[in-house]
């Protein structure tokens, strides 16, 4: 082991802080994950309506020039 890993696992060890402090950066990573597989999902979500909507509008605009007829 090298002696930068050495001081990085004593300080780790040593420093109930630098601990704490990397046990919250873990617990805001997994969160932001979780809102990222969440936010891609409403993308989706919001791009099928979207996409419907559009083909609803041309029904409705066909119809709209059947009954102009």
């Amino acid at each position: 082991m090298g002696k930068k890993n050495q001081i990085q696992k004593i300080n780790k060890e040593n420093n109930p802080l630098l601990l704490e402090v990397e046990s919250k950066l873990d617990f805001l990573l997994k969160g932001q994950k979780s809102n990222s597989n969440k936010l891609k999902g409403i993308g989706n979500d919001l791009r099928k309506g979207f996409i419907g909507l559009a083909l609803r509008n041309e029904e409705l605009l066909k119809s709209n020039d059947q009954l102009k007829q």
